[in-house]
């Protein structure tokens, strides 16, 4: 099968409805409450939908995506990131981040991963903080800056705001 633009477009609008689809069930099934875990921390399980800016050299664009953690403990969690950058890049960042919670809300990220723009995939590592402000019981409200290190020595900042539902 050949993978044309019409192809990339339509897996990011199946990819898109997936998203929405999934926050939604997140949203409004009755049976996910909060439960306390063994290590302390509120909830074992974190998605978020990050929305902000990504920016190299003057290039910008919108950023917007998704992350899943899951927490081994109350210092470390694993999980995933989607994240799509618009604008001057027209980018998908995929990686399988570390967090590490050293502090109440301070959270550090380090993702291997991959960026794929256009017809090109080049590896990366996102670093990254963010403060996790909770509310409402299930909800958490981050700022976060990143920076990916991409293969062949490009660096872009991504920055922005990440709302997201522990169950």
């Amino acid at each position: 099968m050949m993978i044309t633009r019409e192809t990339k477009t339509d897996t990011k609008v199946l990819l898109a409805a997936a998203v929405v689809f999934l926050f939604t069930i997140l949203l409004f099934y009755p049976s996910i409450s909060p439960a306390e875990s063994e290590g302390g921390h509120e909830h074992v399980n974190h998605m978020g939908l990050f929305l902000g800016n990504s920016h190299h050299d003057g290039e910008t664009g919108f950023s917007v995506g998704l992350d899943y953690e899951y927490r081994v403990s109350d210092l470390f969690g694993f999980g995933a990131l989607l994240e799509y950058a618009g604008g001057d890049f027209d980018s998908w960042v995929f990686g399988a981040p570390l967090y590490i919670h050293p502090y109440k809300g301070l959270r550090f990220l380090a993702a291997p991963g991959f960026e794929d723009e256009e017809s090109e995939t080049k590896f990366l590592v996102r670093a990254g903080v963010a403060y996790q402000i909770a509310f409402g019981g299930r909800w958490v409200i981050s700022p976060e800056y990143n920076v990916d290190f991409i293969e062949g020595g490009e660096k872009i900042q991504v920055y922005g705001v990440s709302i997201g539902l522990g169950f």
